[in-house]
């Protein structure tokens, strides 16, 4: 059972950090169960839970930790969620017990899974020649995207390989495209950077 502490939703498929005792682990939230309505203790349907809603939630941890049910074991049975990029704690539950792993477990990942682990949608970013890749790169990292540099036309077939990473759920920065490119040699829905990265928040609000 899970008691949501913060204003950001928790999201099923989203890598939290799960702390139990003295042992910490990365995990995710599989899915919820029931949403408990705190005033009837009625149980509803939910895909998410907002600050001080409670659910019943399958976590699924990425390393075996040992644990016991809260009723037998306070100690063991408790735990925390903490935001891996702002290492606040953002939620607080008590176990169970173990969910036997079923079929759900093979089905396919989807672009919303990727979406949702990722914390961000896939995009396509067209430098311009002149802007440093590795620097833009880098201040997309620190801000908690995960991109990746594609040189344009210098990596064998360059648009195939942005195109995987793309549909890998990836924010592809494609480099020294060249200014008389046509409509064919990008999506449809690329995003095109100005000559200055402060431009970034803008590029940033599409994705």
């Amino acid at each position: 059972m899970v008691v949501w502490m913060a204003e950001q939703p928790l999201q099923p498929g989203r890598r939290y950090a799960i702390k139990l005792a003295s042992t910490t682990v990365d995990g995710t939230v599989r899915d919820i169960e029931h949403r408990v309505d705190v005033n009837t203790l009625e149980k509803g349907r939910a895909d998410q839970l907002g600050l001080n809603e409670i659910g019943l939630c399958h976590l699924v941890l990425e390393k075996t930790v040992a644990f016991d049910r809260y009723r037998d074991n306070r100690t063991m049975g408790a735990f925390i969620i903490i935001d891996r990029m702002t290492h606040v704690t953002v939620g607080a539950g008590m176990i169970r017990g173990k969910t036997e792993v079923g079929e759900d477990s093979l089905r396919p990942v989807s672009a919303h899974d990727r979406q949702v682990r990722l914390g961000h949608k896939p995009a396509w970013v067209v430098l311009p020649e002149g802007l440093d890749p590795k620097r833009l790169e880098r201040n997309f990292f620190d801000r908690g995207y995960l991109p990746v540099i594609v040189n344009y036309g210098l990596e064998g077939d360059w648009r195939a390989k942005a195109e995987a990473l793309c549909h890998a759920g990836l924010i592809v920065l494609v480099a020294g495209m060249p200014v008389d490119c046509t409509q064919d040699d990008y999506p449809e829905n690329a995003i095109f950077m100005g000559n200055d990265i402060s431009a970034i928040d803008n590029v940033l609000s599409n994705i």
